[in-house]
């Protein structure tokens, strides 16, 4: 996975009203069929973060809320993670906390493509090993949510 995007309608800001996508990405190393889904974890606590193991990576992420309980607090969420057949340029050339967007937009997108300077070539992608999210408190919208996307270097 590469970018995660998110989208609502104007004045529709509950969970059950946003839609979500994944960009997928092809890497230099092998994803293997070696994967898992992460346990839930609640958005009640400010922040929250789900990350893969060591050499994986994310490959699916999926929500669930209870019935009428239609807030950013009230969501949970996973990550489905696999492994890398030969992870080693992704650990040894980490970048943190790259891919970063507030969902205050109708349309919002953190993505692991990063420029580093302003040549024709620093464009560099990465694959997502981290996904967050984060709310003031009392501000349980959706469009008052933030995502942080953690990054490794492909």
């Amino acid at each position: 996975m590469r970018a995660i995007s998110f989208s609502h309608k104007k004045d529709e800001n509950l969970t059950f009203q946003e839609s979500f996508a994944l960009q997928c990405a092809t890497s230099q190393s092998v994803v293997t069929t070696e994967c898992s889904w992460g346990s839930l974890i609640s958005n009640f606590d400010i922040p929250t973060k789900a990350t893969a193991p060591p050499g994986w990576v994310i490959t699916g992420v999926r929500f669930t809320h209870k019935k009428d309980e239609n807030f950013t607090y009230q969501q949970n969420f996973a990550i489905k993670s696999c492994s890398l057949r030969n992870p080693k340029p992704l650990v040894t050339r980490p970048y943190g906390q790259s891919g970063s967007t507030t969902k205050w937009h109708l349309e919002s997108n953190a993505s692991c493509d990063k420029t580093f300077s302003s040549s024709p070539n620093s464009l560099r992608l990465g694959l997502a090993n981290s996904l967050g999210f984060s709310h003031t408190k009392d501000y349980n919208n959706t469009s008052e949510e933030s995502v942080q996307l953690g990054c490794v270097l492909n």
